[in-house]
């Protein structure tokens, strides 16, 4: 085992959430608080100023949701005027502001914060996360960013890891963590398909891989195509359930539909494991009577989402075009994100490539893993 001053956390600093992972003994493991392994990428203001991150920060876009910012990952790294930022704008709750030289900045409590501080809040709960996990300090790690990031974007994810106290000592790219993880870095030559479906962004990037040797031969991606498109999906069948079981409307009511959209993530959840999901609500609308019963079978879901995950099939064709491969040229599919646990994207994935995808590490934290894995060999551990 290393010094423990030489323990490297590795990052998934992701749209959606976020994970870390650490390697001791030459194995690789998750850090986690409790039961959880996985934290929202969301910071809060409460009331009384104080800033939180991660569940707690998730579950106040029920109660305030003008004061939770989340997907920040989108916008750092970028200026003001940028498309992405401009979209942004229209589509969330919270305040975006242009800063000083076209800088993006959002209001939280009772401040203005530049997102370089926003993700270093996020970084600084997974920094104390791991210390309290491991019981011992931790200042070192690699941080994985996604394979099309500017030097922009990787200086400022650089900014706010200094920010949350780490020393970064490699930035690497997501889809390389991820084979990583896999141990394709033994293999001698191996092109390898990482098909990365999460939260709020879908990339697919294409990896060759020479003795040891990364070489990103294409990525393709869509900014906003993720699972949340998903949960939108089935958060829109619960508000005609609820139209039609209450005769009356909720969509107006924004309290109301941050709590239904947070039980359509869970229903999205349930259906990557059984056939059919339930939910029962009680006082939909605060203050008011009015229950809710919903059910979904996997059939029922297919039918509303599968345009929304077939729009990653022209993306996949495109990486496949620009690096001049063939679907049968692939030797093996990685799978990143939460989303690609659903049946029904792994036999989109299947259909694309004409093989099924690599399914043993869980999609969640194997880009943490993986960097986990490239910072213990740095530090001459593994």
């Amino acid at each position: 085992m290393p010094p423990q001053s030489e323990l490297v956390l590795g990052i998934d600093l992701g749209t959606t959430n976020s994970a870390c992972a650490i390697v001791r003994e030459g194995r690789a493991s998750v850090v986690r608080r409790g039961e959880d392994r996985i934290v929202p990428s969301v910071v809060a203001a409460l009331p009384d100023g104080s800033i939180v991150v991660g569940n707690r920060a998730k579950r106040r876009r029920a109660v305030d949701p003008t004061q939770v910012v989340y997907s920040a990952k989108r916008l750092i790294g970028r200026r003001f005027s940028s498309p992405e930022v401009q979209r942004m704008l229209r589509t969330v709750p919270y305040e975006i502001r242009e800063g000083n030289n076209e800088a993006v900045v959002v209001e939280l409590g009772s401040r203005l914060h530049s997102i370089v501080e926003i993700s270093a809040y996020i970084l600084t709960y997974l920094r104390e996360m791991a210390e309290e996990a491991l019981g011992q300090p931790v200042s070192k790690a690699v941080i994985a960013v996604p394979a099309n990031f500017t030097d922009s974007q990787r200086s400022a994810t650089r900014i706010a890891a200094r920010l949350a106290g780490l020393d970064v000592i490699r930035v690497i790219n997501e889809p390389t963590a991820a084979a990583l993880a896999y141990g394709y870095i033994e293999d001698t030559d191996r092109r390898i398909a990482v098909y990365d479906f999460g939260g709020g962004t879908f990339d697919v990037t294409i990896l060759q891989i020479t003795r040891n040797v990364f070489e990103v031969l294409a990525t393709s991606g869509e900014m906003f195509l993720g699972g949340d498109d998903i949960d939108e999906a089935i958060l829109e069948m619960m508000v005609e359930a609820f139209r039609r079981q209450q005769g009356g409307e909720i969509a107006d009511t924004p309290v109301a539909m941050e709590r239904l959209r947070a039980v359509a993530e869970q229903v999205k959840i349930q259906l990557s494991e059984q056939d059919r999901a339930s939910v029962h609500l009680e006082e939909v609308l605060p203050g008011r009577s009015g229950t809710l019963e919903f059910s979904l079978s996997d059939l029922e879901t297919r039918r509303r989402v599968e345009s929304i995950i077939r729009r990653t099939v022209p993306v996949c064709e495109d990486a496949l075009r620009t690096a001049g491969l063939a679907p049968h040229q692939i030797d093996e599919i990685v799978l990143v994100g939460g989303t690609t646990r659903l049946p029904l994207v792994r036999e989109v994935v299947q259909q694309v490539f004409g093989k099924p995808p690599q399914t043993s590490i869980n999609p969640m934290s194997v880009v943490a893993v993986g960097a986990a894995i490239q910072g213990a060999a740095l530090m001459g551990s593994l």
